[in-house]
């Protein structure tokens, strides 16, 4: 982004501490990107979820509630924490035999855990100013991708944990 280009944009910046006394700076354009920096430590990545959650919401409410899903990354990291370790405890009985695909959807699954408690953070502490987009296309929109992250979660944890299992053979194969 240009100067010129961030003089148009409107750009909020807030810096707090998380509960665990971590210094954090977040930093949120209307032009849907977004810093956050935890003590001195950048933590690039793309705004997806903000930009499908704030869907014809207006510059101010989405900005705000931007900032606030940014900051309950850091606030709930607890939940994907815990996650993690069980299905790491659980998974390690499973045999080696498809680790990658397995660690691929662990990994999938705690990244959208991570991403609806995060957003349920927000949801909770600012009902007032939650916004579900009132088109019907945004209402779909909104509706398809948190339903999708949750089958994300579940399906990833129980393959991750070898509840579900993937086989290299074929699924109708006769065997002798």
């Amino acid at each position: 982004m240009t100067a010129s280009e961030k003089e148009k944009a409107k750009i909020t910046r807030l810096t707090k501490r998380t509960w665990c006394g971590v210094p954090v700076e977040i930093e949120v354009s209307s032009e849907n990107w977004h810093r956050v920096t935890v003590a001195g430590v950048p933590l690039p990545h793309p705004g997806l979820v903000n930009f499908i959650s704030r869907w014809e919401m207006p510059v101010e409410a989405r900005l705000r509630l931007t900032e606030q899903h940014e900051f309950a990354h850091l606030q709930v990291l607890l939940i994907p924490l815990i996650h993690l370790a069980l299905m790491l405890h659980i998974g390690r009985r499973e045999s080696s035999s498809q680790r990658w695909p397995r660690v691929l959807a662990g990994l999938l699954a705690n990244h959208a855990l991570w991403e609806i408690a995060s957003e349920s953070y927000v949801a909770a502490s600012s009902p007032r100013d939650y916004y579900i987009p009132t088109s019907r296309f945004g209402r779909w929109l909104y509706t398809s991708f948190w339903g999708l992250m949750l089958f994300v979660v579940i399906a990833g944890t129980m393959a991750a944990t070898g509840l579900i299992r993937f086989h290299a053979e074929e699924p109708f194969a006769k065997s002798r």
